[in-house]
């Protein structure tokens, strides 16, 4: 009876310790690299800003370009800064297909992108050191399921 309580106690344990792997199990993200050339500029120079995603394997990421009733397209926004964008972002070509989630053509990213826009430094903007702030939004989805992102 001691030995057939025990199987049962450890059974409700694992249990209880699978529902709770699951509800702590975390969505899948997009890894962001951030790197500028030159690493400092000053006031009327150029730079070039990459933004590198890492996308979970079996997941894509959609492109900027945006669709109709599909998925969000990407945006990337720079938040509060002294620089002026003097190109449209530049990447890889996406691949082209039509995506069962939407049931429409899409364009989208796998594996590792590097994304890159040309900025100019405005002429008025003071030496600092703060941070640059971003505001990037998407969408990655697999065969079956969609995660919105900002």
């Amino acid at each position: 009876m001691a030995k057939r309580l025990k199987v049962i106690l450890t059974l409700v344990f694992m249990f209880v310790a699978g529902l709770s792997a699951v509800s702590t199990a975390k969505d899948p993200e997009v890894d962001w690299t951030v790197t500028v050339d030159p690493v400092q500029a000053r006031a009327g120079e150029h730079l070039t800003l990459s933004l590198k995603a890492d996308i979970p394997k079996g997941w894509h990421l959609y492109s900027f370009t945006p669709i109709k009733e599909g998925p969000r397209p990407l945006t990337v926004a720079l938040e509060d800064s002294a620089w002026v964008a003097v190109s449209s972002w530049t990447a890889p070509k996406p691949h082209t297909e039509l995506d069962p989630n939407f049931n429409k053509q899409v364009e989208f990213y796998e594996g590792v992108v590097d994304f890159q826009r040309a900025y100019q430094v405005a002429s008025d903007a003071q030496e600092s050191d703060a941070p640059l702030a971003f505001k990037i939004r998407g969408q990655i989805c697999d065969p079956r399921t969609c995660i919105a992102f900002t």
